[in-house]
C-alpha cells in the first residue's frame, strides 16, 4: 500500500505540470489518491482492531465519498448502501484472509484465536 501511495505521488510529480489537459484522464488521479489512502486508514483501524491495540472501543471512521464533485466529503445518498458495502470490502482486501468475509469461517479477532488454539 505504502508502495502505490508512493507510486500514485511520483505520478503525480512526473505527469502533471503546467498545461496538461486533465480531462483526457481516464481515472482520475486525484480519486486514485484518495481511495488508496481510504483504504491505508481502514486497513490500519481493522488491524488494530483484530489485534485487540485499542484501550476501549473506538468510534467507527467516518465514510468518505469517491464523488469530487461536491463540496461535502461525506457519503452522498447515492453512495449509501450495497455501494458503500462492496466499496468496504474492496478497501480491506490488501489485508488478505484477514480483511476478506470468509463464508466457511467466523472471523475472530486475535486474542480469541489464540485462545482457540491453547484449548
Amino acid at each position: 500500500m505504502i508502495e502505490k501511495v508512493q507510486k500514485l505521488c511520483e505520478r503525480s510529480n512526473t505527469e502533471f505540470g503546467e498545461g496538461y489537459d486533465y480531462s483526457k484522464e481516464k481515472a482520475k488521479l486525484s480519486i486514485e489518491i484518495r481511495i488508496t489512502m481510504v483504504s491505508l486508514v481502514r486497513c490500519f483501524f481493522f488491524y488494530g482492531q483484530h489485534l485487540g491495540a485499542f484501550l476501549k472501543e473506538p468510534k467507527q471512521l467516518i465514510r468518505l465519498s469517491y464523488l469530487e464533485k461536491q463540496p461535502e466529503i461525506e457519503l452522498t445518498v447515492s453512495e449509501q448502501g450495497a455501494l458503500d458495502d462492496k466499496r468496504k470490502d474492496e478497501e480491506l482486501e490488501n489485508l488478505g484472509p484477514l480483511g476478506f468475509k470468509n463464508s466457511t469461517q467466523a472471523y475472530m479477532k486475535y486474542q480469541d484465536m489464540i485462545g482457540a488454539i491453547e484449548k
